[in-house]
């Protein structure tokens, strides 16, 4: 079976007046990929690029990296549900739930 596969990412293209980047979550499975926005933003400073991660010294890092870990399970638990009930994973699917 193939495996679904996240990762996070900031969009210094996209910085706002306040300085502040939106944070993305990437979805692959199989040749599809599907790209989502946190609803987050951060200063570039305090984002870790290598572990793709809030850095810890933001105060709110830790809080920031659990909601970005519930996003990740959340995604992943909703394409576990189409697998089991048969259904054809669709990552359009995916962004609608």
């Amino acid at each position: 079976m193939r495996q679904v596969k996240t990762a996070f990412y900031l969009i210094k293209s996209k910085i706002n007046r306040k300085g502040d980047a939106p944070v993305y979550i990437r979805i692959k499975f199989g040749g599809q990929t599907i790209n989502l926005s946190t609803g987050m933003y951060l200063k570039p400073d305090d984002w870790d690029q290598k572990k793709l991660k809030v850095k810890l010294k933001h105060k709110q890092g830790l809080a920031f990296n659990n909601q970005l870990k519930n996003l990740e399970e959340k995604a992943l638990a909703v394409c576990t549900n189409l697998i089991e009930n048969g259904d054809r994973i669709s990552l359009k699917k995916v962004k609608l739930m």
